[in-house]
């Protein structure tokens, strides 16, 4: 988006959003905490000086990343942040296993894949994509944290190939394990009933997406 595009969408917000919301507080007795909102603009270019929101009294700037659903999301949708995060969270927990003593390689394996796994793959479907710019780093990323679990399973030394360690902790690839996840979410999607809301929001983002190509798409 170019400045004026994103004002005009601040000027939508306002104009549309803000009221709405304000109106639905005020009919069911909820309250909304300004420094608790989230104003993101999703752009390739740096931007700004950008328009500031008014919520009730207070002017909300846009923020260069917000976190939604334990997500964090920058402006420009590379998700760098978000993997950096969970790759020193799910480091100090390899740490943890490391530590632990007399467990055997089964016991290990399965704290692993219960404690660990579910959290580097957490939302994969927000980033897991072969195209897009920057995956391979992503990717390379989430290894670090196989390669320490894997040789916490097995107490396998610093030079023994990522290959190896999978194949003798048992362990999917980090892609295979991410693809079969996205796929799984795709699937899920793909079967719930026509009335869902989230089948009606996927009809309608369908057709948006053949008339107004989104600018954050790869080309």
């Amino acid at each position: 988006m170019t400045s004026s595009s994103e004002e005009e969408a601040t000027a939508i917000l306002q104009a549309t959003i803000i009221p709405k919301a304000t109106r639905w507080a005020v009919d069911s007795g909820a309250t909304f905490e300004a420094d608790k909102t989230g104003f993101i603009h999703f752009t390739r270019g740096q931007g700004g000086p950008y328009t500031p929101l008014r919520f009730g009294d207070v002017d909300i700037y846009p923020h260069p990343q917000v976190k939604i659903l334990g997500v964090l999301l920058d402006s420009q949708l590379q998700m760098k942040a978000y993997v950096k995060k969970v790759v020193s969270k799910m480091t100090a927990r390899c740490l943890v296993l490391q530590r632990l003593k007399g467990l055997r390689p089964k016991q290990a394996r399965q704290l692993y894949l219960a404690v660990i796994t579910p959290a580097t793959d957490y939302a994969a479907s927000t980033w897991h994509a072969n195209e897009r710019r920057g995956f391979q780093g992503l990717v390379s990323a989430l290894n670090t944290i196989q390669r320490l679990g894997a040789r916490s399973i097995l107490g396998a030394f610093k030079g023994v190939s990522l290959a190896v360690l999978e194949a003798e902790a048992h362990l999917d690839a980090v892609t295979q394990r991410l693809h079969r996840k996205v796929t799984n979410h795709l699937a899920s999607l793909c079967t719930l009933p026509e009335t869902n809301l989230a089948t009606i929001c996927l009809r309608r983002f369908a057709r948006q997406a053949s008339r107004y190509p989104s600018p954050l798409s790869t080309t």
